[in-house]
Protein backbone atom coordinates (compact mmCIF):
# COMPACT_ATOMS: atom_id res chain seq x y z
CA UNK A 1 0.00 0.00 0.00
CA UNK A 2 -0.29 2.68 -1.61
CA UNK A 3 0.74 5.11 -4.17
CA UNK A 4 4.07 6.44 -3.01
CA UNK A 5 7.22 5.92 -5.35
CA UNK A 6 10.16 6.44 -3.15
CA UNK A 7 14.17 5.29 -3.77
CA UNK A 8 16.40 3.08 -5.64
CA UNK A 9 18.85 1.36 -3.45
CA UNK A 10 22.46 0.32 -4.01
CA UNK A 11 23.99 -2.45 -1.14
CA UNK A 12 25.48 -1.51 1.67
CA UNK A 13 28.91 -2.23 2.39
CA UNK A 14 30.32 -2.50 5.84
CA UNK A 15 28.12 -3.20 9.05
CA UNK A 16 29.05 -2.02 12.62
CA UNK A 17 26.81 -4.58 15.31
CA UNK A 18 25.95 -3.35 18.47
CA UNK A 19 23.59 -5.82 19.17
CA UNK A 20 24.15 -9.71 20.42
CA UNK A 21 25.95 -11.99 18.31
CA UNK A 22 22.40 -13.90 17.32
CA UNK A 23 19.86 -10.87 16.46
CA UNK A 24 19.14 -10.34 13.12
CA UNK A 25 21.57 -7.78 11.56
CA UNK A 26 20.93 -6.23 7.75
CA UNK A 27 24.08 -5.86 5.49
CA UNK A 28 22.75 -4.65 2.02
CA UNK A 29 19.39 -3.89 0.11
CA UNK A 30 18.90 -4.12 -3.72
CA UNK A 31 15.92 -3.46 -5.45
CA UNK A 32 13.72 -0.05 -6.41
CA UNK A 33 12.32 0.90 -3.54
CA UNK A 34 8.66 1.68 -5.21
CA UNK A 35 5.49 0.82 -3.61
CA UNK A 36 4.85 -3.13 -4.54
CA UNK A 37 8.20 -3.62 -6.17
CA UNK A 38 10.04 -6.92 -5.01
CA UNK A 39 13.00 -5.61 -2.53
CA UNK A 40 15.83 -8.24 -1.74
CA UNK A 41 17.52 -7.71 1.91
CA UNK A 42 20.79 -9.61 2.61
CA UNK A 43 22.19 -9.73 6.33
CA UNK A 44 23.01 -12.34 9.05
CA UNK A 45 20.80 -14.52 11.83
CA UNK A 46 17.54 -13.89 10.15
CA UNK A 47 16.56 -17.34 11.12
CA UNK A 48 14.55 -19.38 9.15
CA UNK A 49 10.55 -18.83 8.48
CA UNK A 50 8.88 -22.06 6.77
CA UNK A 51 6.23 -19.60 5.09
CA UNK A 52 7.49 -16.29 3.93
CA UNK A 53 4.56 -14.67 3.69
CA UNK A 54 1.79 -13.99 6.17
CA UNK A 55 -1.32 -15.78 6.21
CA UNK A 56 -3.69 -12.95 6.00
CA UNK A 57 -2.55 -9.16 4.68
CA UNK A 58 -5.78 -7.32 3.75
CA UNK A 59 -5.22 -3.45 2.63
CA UNK A 60 -8.84 -3.14 1.34
CA UNK A 61 -7.29 -1.41 -1.54
CA UNK A 62 -9.03 -3.48 -4.51
CA UNK A 63 -12.87 -2.92 -2.89
CA UNK A 64 -15.79 -0.92 -3.60
CA UNK A 65 -17.05 2.57 -1.37
CA UNK A 66 -20.23 1.15 0.44
CA UNK A 67 -19.68 -2.63 -0.01
CA UNK A 68 -20.01 -4.82 2.33
CA UNK A 69 -16.94 -6.45 2.44
CA UNK A 70 -17.80 -10.21 2.90
CA UNK A 71 -19.72 -10.31 -0.13
CA UNK A 72 -16.91 -10.75 -2.45
CA UNK A 73 -13.43 -11.80 -0.31
CA UNK A 74 -12.88 -14.95 2.12
CA UNK A 75 -13.56 -12.81 5.33
CA UNK A 76 -16.80 -13.59 7.08
CA UNK A 77 -18.71 -10.81 9.49
CA UNK A 78 -20.91 -11.68 12.16
CA UNK A 79 -23.82 -9.93 14.39
CA UNK A 80 -24.80 -11.54 17.40
CA UNK A 81 -26.57 -8.81 19.69
CA UNK A 82 -26.71 -5.89 16.84
CA UNK A 83 -29.96 -3.85 15.90
CA UNK A 84 -30.60 -3.95 11.92
CA UNK A 85 -29.58 -0.30 12.08
CA UNK A 86 -25.75 -1.61 12.89
CA UNK A 87 -24.13 -2.34 9.86
CA UNK A 88 -21.94 -5.15 7.95
CA UNK A 89 -18.31 -4.29 7.65
CA UNK A 90 -18.29 -2.18 4.71
CA UNK A 91 -15.30 -0.55 2.50
CA UNK A 92 -14.79 3.02 3.15
CA UNK A 93 -13.03 5.93 1.53
CA UNK A 94 -13.83 8.37 4.40
CA UNK A 95 -10.77 8.95 6.90
CA UNK A 96 -8.44 7.22 5.02
CA UNK A 97 -4.49 7.21 6.04
CA UNK A 98 -1.92 9.36 4.08
CA UNK A 99 -2.01 6.99 0.46
CA UNK A 100 -4.83 4.88 0.66
CA UNK A 101 -7.44 5.11 -1.04
CA UNK A 102 -9.80 2.76 1.02
CA UNK A 103 -10.65 1.29 4.47
CA UNK A 104 -12.72 -1.28 6.50
CA UNK A 105 -15.66 0.84 8.12
CA UNK A 106 -17.57 -0.44 11.31
CA UNK A 107 -20.47 1.66 12.14
CA UNK A 108 -22.12 0.73 15.25
CA UNK A 109 -25.96 1.78 16.27
CA UNK A 110 -25.94 0.63 20.15
CA UNK A 111 -29.27 0.09 21.01
CA UNK A 112 -29.27 -3.79 21.38
CA UNK A 113 -30.29 -4.06 24.98
CA UNK A 114 -29.44 -6.59 27.18
CA UNK A 115 -28.47 -7.17 30.94
CA UNK A 116 -29.52 -4.21 32.41
CA UNK A 117 -27.13 -2.32 29.21
CA UNK A 118 -26.78 -1.34 25.72
CA UNK A 119 -24.28 -2.62 23.40
CA UNK A 120 -24.16 -3.53 19.37
CA UNK A 121 -21.28 -6.42 18.17
CA UNK A 122 -20.11 -5.92 14.13
CA UNK A 123 -17.43 -8.76 13.83
CA UNK A 124 -14.94 -9.47 10.50
CA UNK A 125 -13.73 -12.43 11.10
CA UNK A 126 -10.56 -14.56 9.20
CA UNK A 127 -10.79 -18.23 10.15
CA UNK A 128 -6.66 -19.19 9.67
CA UNK A 129 -5.38 -22.30 8.46
CA UNK A 130 -5.98 -25.56 10.79
CA UNK A 131 -2.11 -25.54 10.94
CA UNK A 132 -1.91 -22.44 13.19
CA UNK A 133 -0.05 -22.99 16.29
CA UNK A 134 1.04 -21.65 20.22
CA UNK A 135 2.59 -18.86 18.49
CA UNK A 136 0.81 -15.42 16.25
CA UNK A 137 1.54 -11.80 15.35
CA UNK A 138 -1.39 -9.41 14.32
CA UNK A 139 -1.18 -5.96 13.17
CA UNK A 140 -3.38 -3.93 12.42
CA UNK A 141 -4.22 0.32 11.84
CA UNK A 142 -7.43 1.30 13.85
CA UNK A 143 -8.96 5.01 13.78
CA UNK A 144 -12.97 6.11 15.70
CA UNK A 145 -15.05 8.22 15.39
CA UNK A 146 -17.22 8.93 18.43
CA UNK A 147 -20.22 9.26 16.29
CA UNK A 148 -23.08 11.57 18.62
CA UNK A 149 -25.14 9.73 21.55
CA UNK A 150 -22.46 8.30 23.71
CA UNK A 151 -22.01 10.47 26.59
CA UNK A 152 -18.86 9.94 28.55
CA UNK A 153 -19.42 6.13 29.38
CA UNK A 154 -18.38 3.35 26.76
CA UNK A 155 -16.57 0.35 26.65
CA UNK A 156 -15.03 -0.89 23.12
CA UNK A 157 -13.42 -4.50 22.17
CA UNK A 158 -10.62 -3.73 19.48
CA UNK A 159 -10.02 -7.42 18.85
CA UNK A 160 -10.50 -10.95 19.97
CA UNK A 161 -8.27 -13.97 19.11
CA UNK A 162 -10.11 -17.69 19.46
CA UNK A 163 -9.15 -21.11 19.59
CA UNK A 164 -9.83 -24.07 17.23
CA UNK A 165 -13.42 -24.04 17.90
CA UNK A 166 -13.94 -20.08 17.38
CA UNK A 167 -15.39 -20.72 20.85
CA UNK A 168 -15.71 -17.87 23.16
CA UNK A 169 -13.08 -19.64 25.26
CA UNK A 170 -9.60 -20.05 24.84
CA UNK A 171 -9.68 -16.15 23.85
CA UNK A 172 -7.19 -12.92 23.93
CA UNK A 173 -9.50 -9.86 23.89
CA UNK A 174 -9.03 -6.20 24.11
CA UNK A 175 -11.34 -4.05 26.69
CA UNK A 176 -10.95 -0.34 26.29
CA UNK A 177 -13.35 1.58 28.70
CA UNK A 178 -13.84 5.73 28.99
CA UNK A 179 -13.21 5.35 33.11
CA UNK A 180 -10.13 5.98 31.09
CA UNK A 181 -8.66 2.88 31.65
CA UNK A 182 -7.72 -0.40 29.10
CA UNK A 183 -6.74 -3.79 29.18
CA UNK A 184 -6.34 -7.33 27.54
CA UNK A 185 -7.42 -10.49 28.73
CA UNK A 186 -6.44 -13.74 28.15
CA UNK A 187 -8.88 -16.33 29.09
CA UNK A 188 -8.35 -20.39 28.83
CA UNK A 189 -10.68 -23.12 27.88
CA UNK A 190 -10.75 -24.70 31.31
CA UNK A 191 -12.03 -21.48 32.63
CA UNK A 192 -8.91 -20.18 34.38
CA UNK A 193 -7.38 -16.43 33.10
CA UNK A 194 -3.71 -14.86 33.46
CA UNK A 195 -3.39 -11.95 35.31
CA UNK A 196 -4.46 -8.73 33.67
CA UNK A 197 -2.59 -6.06 32.99
CA UNK A 198 -4.70 -3.09 33.71
CA UNK A 199 -4.33 0.41 32.76
CA UNK A 200 -5.59 3.57 33.60
CA UNK A 201 -5.39 7.27 32.28
CA UNK A 202 -5.15 8.09 28.42
CA UNK A 203 -6.61 6.02 26.14
CA UNK A 204 -3.39 4.26 24.15
CA UNK A 205 -5.53 5.24 20.46
CA UNK A 206 -7.16 8.98 20.55
CA UNK A 207 -10.12 9.82 18.61
CA UNK A 208 -10.35 10.53 15.08
CA UNK A 209 -6.13 9.25 14.93
CA UNK A 210 -4.70 6.28 13.06
CA UNK A 211 -3.13 4.01 15.41
CA UNK A 212 -1.29 0.99 14.50
CA UNK A 213 -1.68 -1.94 17.14
CA UNK A 214 0.73 -5.01 17.43
CA UNK A 215 -0.18 -7.96 19.40
CA UNK A 216 2.43 -11.17 19.61
CA UNK A 217 1.19 -14.09 21.26
CA UNK A 218 3.39 -17.71 22.30
CA UNK A 219 3.01 -20.50 25.05
CA UNK A 220 1.30 -23.15 25.83
CA UNK A 221 0.23 -24.29 29.37
CA UNK A 222 3.11 -24.25 31.12
CA UNK A 223 4.43 -20.87 29.95
CA UNK A 224 3.22 -18.41 27.66
CA UNK A 225 3.45 -14.36 27.06
CA UNK A 226 1.13 -11.75 25.32
CA UNK A 227 2.85 -8.13 23.92
CA UNK A 228 0.70 -5.62 23.22
CA UNK A 229 1.91 -2.50 21.46
CA UNK A 230 0.17 0.86 20.71
CA UNK A 231 1.93 3.43 18.03
CA UNK A 232 0.27 6.47 16.93
CA UNK A 233 2.87 8.94 14.60
CA UNK A 234 4.57 11.69 17.15
CA UNK A 235 3.17 9.89 19.88
CA UNK A 236 5.13 7.88 23.04
CA UNK A 237 4.45 4.02 21.92
CA UNK A 238 2.49 2.54 24.49
CA UNK A 239 3.47 -0.95 25.70
CA UNK A 240 1.33 -3.71 27.78
CA UNK A 241 3.23 -7.40 28.61
CA UNK A 242 0.89 -10.53 29.86
CA UNK A 243 2.22 -13.68 30.90
CA UNK A 244 1.57 -16.80 31.87
CA UNK A 245 -0.73 -19.95 30.63
CA UNK A 246 -2.42 -18.65 27.27
CA UNK A 247 -3.75 -22.03 26.06
CA UNK A 248 -4.22 -25.80 26.37
CA UNK A 249 -1.81 -27.76 24.81
CA UNK A 250 -3.69 -29.61 22.91
CA UNK A 251 -5.50 -26.31 21.32
CA UNK A 252 -3.92 -23.87 18.74
CA UNK A 253 -4.89 -20.13 17.85
CA UNK A 254 -6.88 -19.90 13.89
CA UNK A 255 -9.63 -17.18 14.88
CA UNK A 256 -9.11 -13.62 14.61
CA UNK A 257 -11.88 -11.31 15.27
CA UNK A 258 -11.62 -7.38 14.30
CA UNK A 259 -14.61 -4.98 14.88
CA UNK A 260 -16.31 -6.82 17.53
CA UNK A 261 -18.17 -5.08 20.53
CA UNK A 262 -19.28 -1.46 21.54
CA UNK A 263 -21.57 -0.26 24.64
CA UNK A 264 -21.68 0.09 27.88
CA UNK A 265 -22.87 3.88 26.40
CA UNK A 266 -26.09 5.82 26.68
CA UNK A 267 -29.02 4.16 24.42
CA UNK A 268 -28.91 4.91 20.73
CA UNK A 269 -25.47 6.06 20.85
CA UNK A 270 -23.57 5.51 17.21
CA UNK A 271 -19.83 5.48 16.56
CA UNK A 272 -17.63 4.16 13.87
CA UNK A 273 -14.21 2.57 13.62
CA UNK A 274 -12.19 2.18 10.96
CA UNK A 275 -9.52 -0.73 10.40
CA UNK A 276 -6.37 -0.48 7.51
CA UNK A 277 -3.42 -2.61 6.75
CA UNK A 278 -4.40 -5.99 8.65
CA UNK A 279 -1.33 -8.71 9.35
CA UNK A 280 -1.76 -11.88 10.54
CA UNK A 281 1.12 -14.06 10.78
CA UNK A 282 1.83 -17.80 12.94
CA UNK A 283 5.45 -16.32 13.48
CA UNK A 284 7.04 -13.70 14.85
CA UNK A 285 9.51 -13.34 12.03
CA UNK A 286 8.97 -10.13 10.05
CA UNK A 287 10.26 -7.37 8.21
CA UNK A 288 9.17 -3.45 9.03
CA UNK A 289 9.98 0.11 8.17
CA UNK A 290 9.99 2.57 11.49
CA UNK A 291 10.78 5.44 12.38
CA UNK A 292 13.28 5.41 14.77
CA UNK A 293 16.96 3.46 14.37
CA UNK A 294 15.90 1.98 17.90
CA UNK A 295 12.68 -0.38 16.97
CA UNK A 296 11.32 -0.01 20.49
CA UNK A 297 11.20 3.63 20.46
CA UNK A 298 8.99 3.83 16.94
CA UNK A 299 6.11 5.78 16.69
CA UNK A 300 5.14 4.70 13.09
CA UNK A 301 5.60 1.54 11.64
CA UNK A 302 4.52 -0.06 8.48
CA UNK A 303 4.53 -4.33 7.91
CA UNK A 304 6.12 -5.44 4.92
CA UNK A 305 5.25 -8.78 2.96
CA UNK A 306 8.39 -11.13 2.85
CA UNK A 307 7.93 -13.51 -0.02
CA UNK A 308 10.86 -15.40 0.56
CA UNK A 309 12.90 -16.01 3.87
CA UNK A 310 16.25 -17.42 4.19
CA UNK A 311 18.87 -16.77 7.18
CA UNK A 312 21.20 -14.72 5.11
CA UNK A 313 17.91 -13.47 2.61
CA UNK A 314 14.76 -12.03 2.67
CA UNK A 315 12.69 -10.94 -0.61
CA UNK A 316 9.96 -9.20 0.08
CA UNK A 317 7.17 -6.61 -1.21
CA UNK A 318 7.38 -3.24 -0.25
CA UNK A 319 4.49 -1.47 1.66
CA UNK A 320 5.26 2.21 2.20
CA UNK A 321 1.75 2.29 4.09
CA UNK A 322 1.35 6.07 5.19
CA UNK A 323 4.89 7.07 5.01
CA UNK A 324 5.22 9.75 2.58
CA UNK A 325 9.37 9.83 2.36
CA UNK A 326 11.77 7.32 2.74
CA UNK A 327 14.01 9.65 1.64
CA UNK A 328 14.64 12.48 3.98
CA UNK A 329 17.16 10.24 6.55
CA UNK A 330 13.78 9.52 9.25
CA UNK A 331 13.03 5.71 8.53
CA UNK A 332 14.53 2.42 8.78
CA UNK A 333 14.21 -0.85 7.72
CA UNK A 334 13.89 -3.94 10.58
CA UNK A 335 14.29 -7.57 9.92
CA UNK A 336 12.76 -9.27 13.58
CA UNK A 337 13.31 -13.03 14.27
CA UNK A 338 10.78 -15.71 15.10
CA UNK A 339 11.78 -14.98 18.75
CA UNK A 340 10.69 -11.35 18.28
CA UNK A 341 14.29 -9.98 18.20
CA UNK A 342 14.28 -6.90 15.86
CA UNK A 343 17.88 -6.06 13.85
CA UNK A 344 19.15 -2.31 14.39
CA UNK A 345 17.48 -0.04 12.35
CA UNK A 346 19.29 0.29 8.61
CA UNK A 347 18.54 4.31 7.80
CA UNK A 348 17.15 5.00 4.82
CA UNK A 349 18.73 8.03 3.53
CA UNK A 350 18.26 10.38 0.17
CA UNK A 351 22.36 10.07 -0.24
CA UNK A 352 25.26 11.61 1.09
CA UNK A 353 26.64 10.38 4.58
CA UNK A 354 24.55 9.19 7.26
CA UNK A 355 25.06 10.80 10.47
CA UNK A 356 24.84 7.57 12.12
CA UNK A 357 27.79 5.97 10.05
CA UNK A 358 25.68 3.43 8.39
CA UNK A 359 26.11 3.46 4.43
CA UNK A 360 23.00 5.59 3.38
CA UNK A 361 21.22 4.71 0.43
CA UNK A 362 20.61 7.32 -2.90
CA UNK A 363 17.44 8.07 -4.93
CA UNK A 364 14.66 9.99 -4.96
CA UNK A 365 10.66 10.69 -4.00
CA UNK A 366 7.20 10.69 -6.29
CA UNK A 367 4.34 9.04 -7.13
CA UNK A 368 3.47 5.53 -7.14
CA UNK A 369 0.91 2.97 -7.40
CA UNK A 370 -0.86 0.61 -5.43
CA UNK A 371 -0.99 -3.14 -5.26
Amino acid sequence: MKNLTLILVVLFWGFVSVCHAADPAITGIVGTLTSGQTIVVSGTNFGAKATAAPIKFENFEDGVNGAVIADTTDWTDYKLYASSNTEDPKYSTTSNRTNSTMNARFHFDVDYVAEGHVFSDCYLIWEGDENLHSKVFVSFWVRWDWGTGGGASFQHKLMRILGDDASTIPSISSFNWSTPSYYWSIQTADGTSSPNELKTGTQPYKEDNWTLVQVSVSGHESTGECQIRYLTPGESQVAQNLTGKTIRDDENWRDFRFGEYHGNSAADAETTFFYDDIYLDKSWARVEVGDNADYASCTHREMQIATAWADGEITFTLNTGSITDLTGGGYYLFVVDADGNPSPGKRLTAGGASPTGQPSISGGGGGGGSW
